[in-house]
């Protein structure tokens, strides 16, 4: 029978315990498929844990400890500057797939079957930042494996970073880590991080002209205030100023929601033919009028208006250029 050594096994009290630490008399069971395993303690510098090789165990699985020895192997070819490694991830604000580069080297140590706060990384990988040192743990996962692990580092690791990959995945391409499930600091895809920067600098207009931050948002997406800001360059006295989407635009005949900021007026409009609330500059106090900040094709808030509302502003922008013939 063909025995093979395990660095962990679980004790009596349900404890994970490193074969090194093993004692004189102890019983203790496979953490993955609950088998006993035997104690080698011919040499107690070099203490043993035994795992026959009897059943379908993960940790006995060629997959899983081919593709756990490749981590390492990767790893340490991006400590030596001889590769970098693209790692996968979901943006957190829109959950499209992005990539990132773990660029030569990033990583300054590696070691397999670590021991961290009652968890059990297959590979953790060392990087130093701020003079700190942070770990990435890595756990395996075998086309055999169908239990939760009871270590798993998924489950309430104390890891500050993890990822979980598919031994398959890993044996296919090493250099490319497409998680089935993490824990790694939050990132922004491309267009997110635009929209974020363009975020920043809506508010800093509109706190130019001292509207409060509690009254907008500038997230599109789910909103959680009734005003959606943007920010437009007044046709009359060229400032930048802040413009506000509400449910209602565009050409609001009914008093939108209070409390509101101030540059909403309800203002008179010729081209209209009668009053609706509009947006103003806060500089000038002139009208912005809908047609360019919600209805033309490059209108700020055109990606706002629903199909009903585009349908009907379609109709409408037709009768108010026959409108305005009247006046030249």
């Amino acid at each position: 029978m063909h025995e093979i050594p395990v660095p962990f096994g679980i004790n009596n009290s349900g404890h994970l315990i490193a074969a090194q630490s093993i004692q004189v008399g102890g019983t203790y069971t496979c953490p993955y498929c609950g088998e006993e395993l035997m104690c080698d303690l011919s040499s107690m510098q070099n203490k043993m844990l035994i795992h026959p090789k009897t059943n379908n165990c993960i940790s006995l699985s060629d997959s899983y400890n081919k593709a756990k020895k490749l981590i390492k192997d990767v790893i340490l070819e991006n400590k030596k500057a001889e590769t970098t490694i693209q790692i996968h991830q979901n943006c957190y604000q829109c959950l499209k797939e992005i990539q990132r580069d773990i660029k030569y080297c990033s990583f300054e140590g590696v070691q397999t079957d670590y021991y961290y706060h009652d968890s059990v990384c297959d590979v953790i990988g060392q990087f130093s930042h701020k003079g700190q040192s942070i770990y990435l743990g890595i756990e395996i996962v075998s086309e055999q494996e169908q239990d939760w692990r009871p270590y798993s580092i998924s489950n309430g690791s104390a890891l500050r970073s993890w990822i979980k990959l598919k031994a398959s995945d890993v044996l296919k391409d090493p250099y490319n880590w497409r998680p089935l499930n993490s824990k790694l600091s939050p990132r922004l895809c491309q267009s997110c991080s635009n929209t974020s920067k363009k975020g920043s600098k809506i508010v800093a207009v509109a706190d130019k002209y001292s509207i409060p931050r509690e009254l907008y948002t500038t997230a599109r997406k789910s909103p959680d205030k009734p005003f959606i800001a943007d920010i437009e360059t007044c046709y009359r006295c060229s400032e930048v100023i802040p413009v506000f989407w509400w449910l209602g635009t565009p050409f609001c005949e009914d008093e939108p929601p209070f409390p509101r900021p101030y540059t909403i007026e309800l203002r008179f409009s010729k081209q209209y033919g009668g009053k609706y609330w509009a947006n103003t500059c806060p500089n000038c106090k002139s009208i912005q009028g809908d047609n360019h900040l919600h209805v033309f094709e490059t209108a700020q808030f055109k990606d706002l208006l629903s199909p009903k509302v585009k349908s009907r502003e379609s109709n409408a922008i037709s009768m108010l250029m026959e409108r305005t013939k009247l006046f030249y």
